[in-house]
């Protein structure tokens, strides 16, 4: 393999680590990626196999000769996965702690909800430390495969100008932003390729059960966050607002706290889900 070619993969892809053989047919991978890693600031790592590895190329050999034989024990995952942060009026540092299997069930619903694939492009204006930026960003890119672009803090042109130069398909915002971007006609350039454009309810919103509508050509979808942890995304049936959360009320802060609870009772219908 050419030098030149490893270093416009490892641009590519910003590798942290570089694995490669001692010799293999006539030539020094190993020694090649020790090169390449010189050059790059993004890889930590350059490691090896076989006998006569060049300095500074870890060995591989041992650690797998002193691996422990036999079946490999499955096991649960020790602690969080992800820990953000939030404040309380008590409290200015308040830690909440996410597993694995709730970042990945939080990716898994928006993937399957918007039919997100590998050829999307996520425009993210919120940070990782909520559930929008987590379920509309992180989550997703994480085990959908997605390319992730991240716009914070919020700034309308910049968004503008990433929505049009990124190649955008997905992103949401919240309602006042969503006309804004409707009146400025950014929806119709031509130029624009959001497939799919969320609208972000806040708690408060959601449970005063207000639904406008949005005539913005494109298909709509709602992202409601629950608290600090969770949201749910539902899509809209063409701009019909009917297709949001089909739950019951809302209710904001009961017990004195800033818990969000949300009746699982359809409207009308006597039947728990």
């Amino acid at each position: 393999m050419a030098v030149h070619g490893d270093r416009a993969r490892c641009d590519a892809l910003e590798a942290k680590a570089l694995v490669g053989f001692a010799e293999f047919a006539g030539e020094r991978p190993a020694e090649m990626l020790r090169d390449v890693a010189a050059t790059r600031m993004s890889v930590r790592f350059v490691l090896g196999f076989g006998p006569n590895l060049p300095d500074r190329v870890a060995s591989l050999d041992e650690v797998i000769a002193e691996w422990p034989r036999g079946a490999v024990e499955a096991r649960a995952p020790l602690g969080p996965s992800l820990i953000t942060f939030t404040a309380r009026a008590d409290a200015p540092l308040v830690p909440l702690f996410r597993t694995e299997d709730e970042v990945l069930a939080q990716g898994a619903m928006i993937v399957l909800a918007l039919a997100l694939d590998r050829s999307d492009v996520l425009l993210n204006p919120y940070p990782f430390t909520g559930p929008v930026g987590l379920g509309l960003g992180l989550a997703p890119w994480l085990i959908g495969g997605a390319a992730l672009v991240q716009h914070h803090p919020f700034d309308y042109p910049a968004f503008v100008h990433q929505i049009i130069e990124t190649g955008a398909t997905v992103t949401a915002v919240p309602g006042a932003i969503l006309s804004e971007l409707a009146k400025d006609g950014v929806l119709g350039d031509t130029q624009c390729q959001l497939r799919r454009i969320g609208r972000i309810w806040s708690a408060a919103e959601f449970g005063n059960g207000t639904a406008p509508t949005y005539d913005i050509g494109r298909p709509l979808f709602d992202f409601v966050p629950l608290g600090d942890l969770a949201g749910i995304v539902t899509r809209r049936n063409g701009m019909d607002a009917s297709a949001l959360v089909p739950l019951g009320a809302v209710h904001l802060g009961e017990n004195g706290d800033d818990a969000v609870f949300v009746e699982t009772r359809l409207a009308g219908d006597e039947r728990e889900i």
